[in-house]
């Protein structure tokens, strides 16, 4: 019984002389060398991980270049299905963009199609700004009380040209 015991001991310590690592030194030219803006000020860093995690990150990163969307919220003030929903739909998109242009100038108004209902949603809003998706709806309900927040994936927008610095 004993020598059983000190065999699964030694076993379960040894597993981990076994698995796969891999080292990272800054100046290799990937992912972590970008996450870092001055280098200079550094010396020398060691990251030990798993293979099979330093594969993931670089599925995730070039999954993210080739997108240009993100997990969010819109609003969402009209959907329908039937004979004259997408003229109906379109002429909404019109009159909202009308109505509140002067206040939400850079709000984007989307017509989605998802078989067989027609979807009017309104901003596109990051995960992190529920909050930005409720103030909206909350100054449009008079004129929408039938909107609501919904999850969507929504476009990234160029911050910086937003801000004028490009």
């Amino acid at each position: 019984m004993r020598i059983l015991l000190i065999i699964s001991i030694l076993y379960i310590f040894s597993m981990p002389a076994f698995a796969q690592r891999i080292t990272h030194t800054l100046g290799q030219g990937d992912w972590l060398d970008d996450s870092i803006p001055d280098k200079s000020s550094y010396g020398k860093a060691y990251l030990f991980q798993e293979y099979e995690l330093s594969q993931i990150i670089e599925k995730h990163i070039k999954y993210n270049q080739t997108t240009n969307k993100t997990q969010g919220w819109r609003v969402q003030i009209y959907f329908g299905s039937g004979h004259g929903v997408r003229a109906k739909a379109e002429e909404m998109k019109t009159e909202f963009e009308k109505e509140y242009k002067d206040e939400f100038p850079d709000l984007r108004v989307h017509i989605i199609y998802q078989s067989p209902f027609f979807k009017l949603r309104v901003g596109d809003f990051r995960k992190n700004d529920k909050v930005g998706a409720l103030r909206l709806r909350t100054k449009i309900l008079k004129k929408y009380p039938s909107s609501w927040i919904v999850a969507d994936m929504v476009e990234l927008i160029d911050f910086q040209k937003v801000r004028g610095e490009k």
